[in-house]
């Protein structure tokens, strides 16, 4: 999500509050002020961009598309390029990782000075962790300007998206009286086992269902 607003533009016949109206009527998704707003550029170099950019998001390569429609502007060279080399940077590195763009939404963090990126799983539309390029931010610490990116991860979509444990079969066992010796050679034998103490095979049963365990019978065939 880097800054492709008007403000970005120095051709543009537009003043300040009105680029600044502009990307607010964009932000907001407001289309019929936004169009209203965008009539001066109409019959202009910007008019193809202009109509496609409050759905300007998806598929990276398609978004780039509209992106190129644009005139050349030196102010945005350095940012289309970045772009396009971040997301070969991804793809080398990560050839199945689908590459999104979305041009169409303020930045997350007023801090951000560049790029802001988030991960997703197909699965969600939450996203895993997010972060971006914020090289001002530590001037309010220090004179020195530095080059900074971060990120978070949203530790509780990760605890979502972890794997059920697989059950682990849990066994009963029923025997006689006469049988400790038997069931304490099954019990060593069979993980996940208890001894079953009930009155009668009706009732272990019954035990077995409710607790929705295994029942080892010892007493079958007797």
């Amino acid at each position: 999500m880097p800054d492709l607003s008007m403000t970005s533009l120095p051709h543009c016949p537009f003043r300040n509050r009105q680029k600044n109206a502009l990307k607010q009527a964009l932000f907001a998704k407001d289309l019929s002020r936004y169009k209203q707003l965008c009539k001066p550029l109409a019959d202009t170099a910007f008019e193809p961009f202009l109509n496609e950019w409050p759905w300007l998001f998806g598929d990276f390569d398609k978004v780039i598309q509209v992106v190129d429609t644009l005139p050349e502007i030196t102010a945005l060279v350095p940012v289309i390029t970045n772009l396009k080399q971040t997301a070969g940077f991804i793809r080398t590195q990560t050839p199945e990782q689908a590459v999104f763009l979305d041009l169409s939404i303020p930045s997350p963090q007023s801090y951000y000075t560049g790029m802001a990126f988030q991960g997703y799983t197909q699965n969600s539309s939450d996203y895993l962790f997010s972060g971006g390029r914020y090289d001002e931010l530590l001037t309010s610490f220090q004179q020195v300007k530095e080059p900074a990116v971060g990120l978070a991860f949203d530790t509780d979509a990760l605890v979502d998206r972890m794997p059920e444990p697989a059950s682990t079969e849990q066994s009963l066992i029923y025997f006689e009286a006469d049988q400790w010796q038997l069931a304490e050679t099954t019990l060593n034998k069979t993980p996940n086992s208890t001894f079953c103490l009930a009155d009668s095979l009706e009732e272990a049963k019954r035990i077995a269902i409710s607790t929705n365990r295994k029942l080892i019978d010892l007493t079958e065939g007797r």
